[in-house]
């Protein structure tokens, strides 16, 4: 009995790492036996995108990482859904998009970070003290 070398190739995504390969199950990412067979399946079939950088090498992005950087760079691609598709819930009523290129859900009954009625945002000081007195009028044994 003997022993052969045998090397194999598996894709890296620049961006997320070899959690790439995510597909729910516990079979392995494929594997390569050269390079050029990589690029070749990985940009057909996976849809990652792959540049030679100024230096002269790859960079390789998977395609969801692929899509984020798109959107980063020049926008989201906007259509209507009919149901959000983040949650199981029966459709809404308020508008729902989502972004053809990476999947981003946005729904109009939800304000953005940046408005004062969304749940993130931060108050200003005279907002925080008037919330403060309307939480001791309301529940002043749980303010003392």
């Amino acid at each position: 009995m003997s022993f052969e070398k045998i090397t194999l190739h598996v894709a890296v995504c620049d961006n997320c790492g070899p959690d790439w390969w995510d597909d729910g199950q516990t079979e392995a990412p494929p594997s390569f036996s050269n390079p050029f067979e990589a690029r070749a399946t990985l940009t057909s079939d996976f849809e990652w995108r792959i540049t030679r950088q100024i230096d002269g090498r790859f960079r390789m992005l998977c395609g969801p990482c692929a899509a984020r950087e798109d959107c980063d760079t020049y926008g989201h691609l906007w259509k209507a859904a009919d149901i959000d598709p983040t949650v199981p819930s029966p459709p809404r009523a308020a508008p729902i998009e989502m972004c053809r290129r990476c999947g981003k859900v946005r729904r109009e009954d939800t304000p953005p970070i940046d408005h004062p009625e969304s749940m993130t945002a931060l108050l200003g000081d005279e907002q925080e003290n008037w919330l403060a007195l309307v939480d001791e009028t309301l529940f002043p044994k749980e303010a003392a």
